[in-house]
């Protein structure tokens, strides 16, 4: 089910050792075209036609949660202000580092799995 809103900011994200771990998000035909939020997940994914690609949520500065921006179809964080476009890229700090690309994987029947580090 896709979100459309962030209520809050959260510290965290997903961490751990080397290996990407896949994670079912949701399947491709629940995927509307454009922007889909997932909050539990920390992540967006984008659809446009067939391709799927996903970001992390999860601001480089502070791992905050962040927001989607109506200012620039990006995203904001809501904890010191760091702003990101939409592909990802930093806008403004405090952050200096861009987003995380998260790799998608479609499977055999659908289902779209993200790729978060281990």
């Amino acid at each position: 089910m896709a979100i459309l809103g962030f209520l809050g900011c959260k510290r965290g994200g997903h961490k751990g050792g080397n290996t990407p771990i896949p994670i079912k998000i949701t399947e491709l035909s629940a995927l509307k075209e454009g922007p889909n939020y997932f909050i539990v997940e920390r992540a967006v994914l984008f659809k446009k036609g067939p391709e799927v690609t996903a970001l992390s949520l999860v601001c480089t500065h502070q791992e905050c949660l962040l927001r989607p921006s109506s200012d620039n179809g990006g995203f904001v964080c809501p904890c010191h202000g760091a702003t990101f476009d939409n592909t990802g890229r930093v806008l403004t700090g405090p952050a200096t580092v861009d987003l995380n690309r998260l790799p998608v994987i479609i499977d055999e029947v659908g289902n779209v799995l993200v790729q978060f580090p281990g």
